[in-house]
C-alpha cells in the first residue's frame, strides 16, 4: 500500500505503521475527507475518514486505510483509484483506471 501511494498519490502524507491493521494518511490543505470519499466512491473505493476519531469539530484532511482486508493486487489497484479521485477532487482529470472487480476498499 505504501509504495502505491507514493507512486499514485504522491501529495498524500503518510507514516509507514509497524504493525496493526490500517494505514493513518494526511490529504492536502483545502482537500476534506468527505470530499474525496464521494469521489472515490463513485471510483469502487472506501475508506474511513478521520472525523470519525476525532473530538475536534470540522472535517478532518485524514483517512484511514486498511491494508488487510484485500490481496495486495486490490489494493494497488484501489490505492491507483484513490489517486484518480484526489485529482478530481482537487479539479485536476485524471488518467482512467482500470475496473475493479473485486469491490470497494475500506
Amino acid at each position: 500500500m505504501s509504495t502505491a501511494l507514493r507512486r499514485h498519490c504522491p501529495e498524500v502524507q503518510f507514516h509507514v505503521p509497524e504493525g496493526g491493521f490500517f494505514l493513518w494518511a494526511e490529504l492536502s490543505e483545502g482537500i476534506g475527507g468527505h470530499r474525496l470519499l464521494e469521489r472515490a466512491v463513485q471510483s469502487g473505493v472506501a475508506f474511513v475518514h478521520g472525523d470519525l476519531f476525532s473530538a475536534s469539530d470540522g472535517e478532518s484532511r485524514f483517512v484511514r486505510l486498511c491494508f488487510v482486508s484485500h490481496p495486495p493486487d486490490i489494493i494497488r489497484a484501489g490505492i491507483r483509484a484513490l489517486g484518480e479521485a484526489l485529482r478530481q477532487t482537487v479539479g485536476v482529470r485524471g488518467t482512467r483506471r482500470e475496473a475493479m472487480s473485486s469491490g470497494p476498499i475500506i
